[in-house]
């Protein structure tokens, strides 16, 4: 047998597990065997693989490096950075320190200072959001929204500039939460006025 020759599967060939699909072969499937190892394939899965699926049979296809990885291999010539954590070296593509556990926004490496202000950061963001959103359910109530108008004005005008690097959600809260108390507080000074 010098090539793969395709046949239907008999009894006798039947039951065996195709090693590409991990499926047993069943009487009547279109069947072939690797001329190098013998071992029976389904034909698509053959044609699909581009050859034999056994490890270090010689009909097994040609494997292609990827000229172009995702992930860069060296940052300025070194394969290796420091994790800014725990101090031990770790691979240039980790965005994640195998030792620590400590994750990275990239590959780029990070100094222990940026770490700091990254671990720093995150509480702050976290609080900011909960706070956006507690200025938005205020400020659509209306016996809170003139605490709101005036709290919540205030906080604003402090926080602006770490409001901006919120997500757009949060920044929506904040602002129609705003905008609401001072209409419903407009709305009851008017009511209170005319009444």
């Amino acid at each position: 047998m010098s090539e793969f020759t395709v046949h239907p599967a008999g009894a006798t060939e039947a039951g065996p597990i195709c090693a590409i699909c991990q499926v047993a072969i069943t009487p009547g499937e279109l069947i072939g065997g690797c001329p190098a190892c013998l071992s029976n394939f389904h034909d698509e899965c053959w044609k699909e693989n581009g050859g034999c699926a056994v490890y270090g049979c010689a009909k097994m296809p040609q494997t292609v490096k990827d000229e172009n990885p995702s992930q860069p291999q060296s940052y300025w010539g070194q394969d290796e950075k420091i994790c800014p954590n725990c101090t031990k070296a770790i691979k240039v593509a980790a965005v994640r320190c195998r030792h620590c556990g400590t994750s990275f926004d990239s590959a780029t490496p990070m100094s222990r200072r940026e770490l700091q202000e990254k671990k720093k950061s995150v509480p702050v963001l976290e609080g900011l959001r909960k706070t956006s959103v507690t200025v938005f359910v205020c400020g659509i109530i209306p016996f809170l929204a003139p605490f709101t108008a005036v709290i919540g004005g205030i906080w604003f005008l402090s926080r602006r500039a770490e409001i901006r690097k919120l997500p757009a959600t949060n920044q929506v809260f904040c602002y129609v939460g705003l905008i609401a108390s001072i209409v419903v507080t407009l709305m009851m000074v008017v009511a209170l006025i005319l009444h």
